[in-house]
């Protein structure tokens, strides 16, 4: 059986402090949250807000969790402009740059994408228990 939630948040100097407030606040429904998977799942909040919406706020971005009895799969849409998504093909390493979110990401996801979708981007993540 799954088990299924839906999140808006709008982008904000905040997004970090509301997203884990609501992760950690969830735990009880989806036990497979764990502390990386709250990383990861704000690393691409904060990716999100930082490159994809330039830092604005009051943007959009919809959060949501399927559980089934093996995997928790998270759907992260945004409504910016189509942007180069390439650097998803390439190693990164930890630089001033930045880089270690990404990497962090891709090291506890068992699946990551980003793809555009007309209307903006959908970030999936999965993360098998």
């Amino acid at each position: 059986m799954a088990f299924f939630m839906n999140k808006i948040f709008l982008t904000e100097h905040k997004l970090l402090h509301h997203s884990l407030r609501w992760l950690q606040e969830n735990r009880n429904h989806f036990p497979a949250i764990t502390d990386d998977v709250i990383i990861a799942i704000n690393e691409v909040l904060q990716n999100i807000y930082r490159h994809a919406y330039l830092l604005a706020d009051g943007m959009q971005i919809d959060v949501s969790i399927t559980q089934t009895e093996h995997c928790l799969r998270f759907d992260i849409t945004d409504y910016a402009k189509p942007m180069d998504l390439s650097f998803l093909d390439h190693e990164h390493e930890p630089s001033e740059e930045g880089g270690m979110g990404l990497r962090l990401i891709k090291k506890v996801a068992q699946s990551f994408t980003i793809e555009y979708t007309g209307h903006g981007h959908l970030t999936q993540l999965e993360f098998c228990i």
